[in-house]
């Protein structure tokens, strides 16, 4: 490597490792000679700057690698979409990205959804930009918001900046060029994260994927500030889904790529800020998050199928799982329960503690999990039904994993994680069967039902199920009720 490609290949690794104000200094000492390191080196240290909030100068130096090429500084009116609740902090920042854009027209729509007014935040670019404000009368999530801003929009291509997203001055004038030269509809560039550390800030690059059908049905690989579309494209496919709380743009780039290819651009050219982590405008939870993938992946199950396989669509079952452990702190945040119902063996002391120690496999159990984790024991199988209803009258949580004592072992890795995220991720339902196989394996709602050999031992319920069962006269045959679990799932 040469001297020049190693100063920019440096400055690179400073930006990634969040040493922001290092970049600069690095800069101010070794000017780059060549026109191309040298371009490299100030894309590099205007992200770096823009995150110490020196703007003039981000946008100084973007500007000396926009001269390189692969950026338009006008053409079409740029409509950006910027839903905003309660953050006037972030809201702040996010137009101060787009006043920063070395492209001109750009016009703003700020849709306030039910939040607190944001009027002295916009006065604040009055000058700079050409803002509208929308306000919702009640809080109406993310999807509704972008919808707002989509009809009054006036651009020629629209783009959406969430109020804690942030964008590099080069962006809007680059999706433009590419979308320009190469005559698509659609388009998005690389993003960035960048994520809290205990000393500084580091970064995280989402590296674009090939927008692969199959890919894009897997999950969702277009972060939604990344993206440039034709307004007329945007007529044509509608608006986003408000039935979903999560994962809205996800689902929307799927019928995006129905109707119009899109270009991918490798450049960083946005960034995601969570070094703040504040409330968002989805209050997104592990149920929201994870029935929102559900209801996407049933939604386009044929396509996904048609377009990978049966590979494929293993792949997706698989993700659905990982994403779940991943996202299970709010699923120990109360305590569970596990009913035995049943003469136990010996040592049921010692099985109790080992199927706990399985509850979160491959995943170790979180303490808060075993702390938390109540047990009861029901010795008589006769009349158990009532005795599990009083189980769950004392119970603290709302889960419930009911069990035949004797069968304790038999739970298979995981159980609370996979069983709980099922639940969490489909509200129509309050109980779920854990069927074990001969061959140790479970099933869940989403996967093939089990052979007909199965014997269902095990189930998680909630005290709502409980009690409704309780009403109606059905608690005194718990095996019926069990078997009524399984009736849909």
């Amino acid at each position: 490597m040469t001297d020049q490609v190693l100063l920019a290949e440096h400055v690179r690794h400073l930006l990634y490792a969040g040493r922001f104000a290092d970049v600069l200094q690095l800069l101010a000492r070794e000017r780059p000679v060549s026109a191309d390191a040298a371009a490299d080196v100030c894309l590099s240290a205007a992200m770096a700057a823009q995150h110490l909030g020196q703007w003039d100068t981000a946008r100084e130096l973007a500007a000396v690698w926009a001269r390189r090429g692969g950026h338009l500084a006008t053409g079409p009116l740029v409509t950006l979409v910027v839903p905003t609740h309660d953050r006037p902090a972030t809201l702040r920042r996010a137009l101060r990205s787009i006043a920063a854009q070395l492209y001109r027209p750009i016009e703003v729509v700020v849709v306030n959804d039910a939040g607190r007014p944001v009027d002295d935040v916009l006065a604040e670019f009055e000058n700079l930009l050409p803002l509208r404000l929308e306000t919702h009368a009640e809080n109406r999530y993310l999807a509704a918001a972008r919808n707002t801003g989509m009809a009054v929009a006036r651009g020629t291509w629209i783009g959406f900046l969430d109020d804690d997203d942030q964008l590099y001055p080069h962006h809007v004038g680059h999706l433009v060029h590419v979308l320009t030269t190469e005559r698509t509809r659609a388009a998005a560039s690389g993003a960035c994260a960048i994520l809290p550390a205990e000393s500084q800030p580091r970064f995280e690059i989402y590296a674009p994927r090939p927008l692969v059908r199959g890919e894009l049905l897997l999950e969702n690989v277009i972060p939604v500030q990344s993206a440039l579309i034709e307004h007329s494209l945007a007529r044509e496919i509608g608006t986003f889904d408000t039935t979903l709380r999560a994962n809205e743009d996800w689902e929307y780039w799927i019928r995006t790529a129905r109707a119009a290819a899109w270009s991918q651009s490798t450049l960083v050219t946005s960034c995601v800020d969570k070094t703040d982590a504040p409330a968002t405008m989805t209050g997104k939870g592990v149920a929201s998050f994870l029935l929102a993938h559900a209801d996407i992946y049933r939604r386009y199950d044929d396509e996904l199928r048609a377009a990978g396989g049966a590979t494929l669509a293993a792949r997706v079952e698989q993700a659905m799982y990982c994403m779940a452990l991943r996202t299970l702190d709010e699923l120990v945040a109360e305590p569970a329960a596990l009913v035995l119902v049943g003469p136990a063996r010996e040592n049921l002391q010692h099985a109790v503690a080992q199927a706990a120690a399985r509850a979160f496999a491959p995943f170790e159990a979180p303490q808060a999990f075993g702390e938390r984790l109540q047990v009861f024991h029901v010795p008589a199988v006769e009349g158990s039904a009532a005795a599990v209803v009083e189980c769950a009258r004392r119970a603290a949580g709302r889960w419930l994993v009911v069990s035949d004592a004797a069968a304790l072992e038999t739970l298979p890795d995981g159980w609370f994680a996979h069983a709980a995220a099922a639940l969490a991720a489909d509200r129509r339902f309050d109980a779920l069967a854990i069927d074990v196989t001969a061959n140790g394996g479970w099933w869940w709602r989403g996967c093939p039902r089990p052979a007909s050999s199965t014997v269902t031992s095990s189930a998680m319920v909630s005290r709502k199920w409980l009690e409704g069962r309780s009403r109606r006269g059905s608690a005194a045959a718990w095996p019926t009720v069990l078997d009524a679990a399984v009736v849909g799932l």
